[in-house]
């Protein structure tokens, strides 16, 4: 299973935690074999996540038993969860679409727009061909610095990991896997098999790093890499 925390949804501006799972619909053994399951019952996935949760948060003392209690009680759990269709190994657009969404940013720039008289940002909802403006339906209209500083709290602590890997696509049994040849060796791409989209790509990264940290990274100019 791998899993991404995301701390935002649809809305930049608001603060929506929740977790994306990219899990198979079986078990590996072994030998490398097969063994399909069920498919998870949704609502005792829920129910099981908040109970884990709950329990975790109690012993770290981040809530009281009186606030578990409360919440317990609720006709309504509190959490949800929404189990997709199966996706075929063989559906190579539908995997790339789910990898995508799995680690997607906090906002598009496409949906944003900013007016420099009245320094308001506004965000519209989503749609193919990017139009966005203070009347779309669902916008969001605010100042650019409460924009700002509402997407200042995705950004995660200094170490936190937001994606994890688990069973056999856990980073270290990959790597001992590889060490005993079960696995092929992961090729190191040599400079002239990029192509032009990874280069723009790297170049990006460095101008940004030299931007923020102001760390040459890119000694040779881009004219002179082209």
């Amino acid at each position: 299973m791998i899993s991404s925390v995301q701390s935002y949804g649809d809305d930049p501006t608001r603060f929506h935690p929740h977790v994306h799972c990219l899990a198979a619909d079986g078990l590996l053994g072994p030998d490398g074999s097969f063994f399909p399951i069920p498919q998870p019952d949704a609502v005792e996935i829920m129910l099981l996540f908040r109970h884990r949760l709950l329990k975790s948060l109690l012993a770290k003392e981040k809530i009281t038993q009186r606030l578990v209690d409360i919440l317990l009680s609720w006709k309504h759990p509190g959490f949800s969860v929404f189990q997709g269709d199966s996706v075929s190994c063989e559906d190579h657009g539908t995997r790339a679409r789910l990898a995508r969404y799995m680690v997607h940013p906090p906002l598009g720039l496409y949906r944003l727009r900013y007016d420099r008289q009245t320094r308001r940002v506004t965000y519209g909802p989503k749609s193919r061909d990017g139009s966005a403006g203070p009347d779309s339906p669902g916008a969001i209209t605010c100042p650019a610095l409460d924009f700002l500083a509402a997407l200042c709290t995705h950004i995660p602590d200094a170490g936190q990991q937001l994606v994890r890997y688990y069973g056999e696509w856990w980073n270290v049994r990959r790597a001992r896997a590889r060490q005993a040849g079960s696995l092929p060796a992961r090729p190191t791409p040599s400079p002239d098999s990029q192509d032009g989209c990874t280069r723009r790509t790297r170049r990006s990264w460095a101008r940004l790093i030299k931007k923020v940290y102001e760390a040459d990274l890119c000694p040779v100019p881009v004219a002179a890499a082209r």
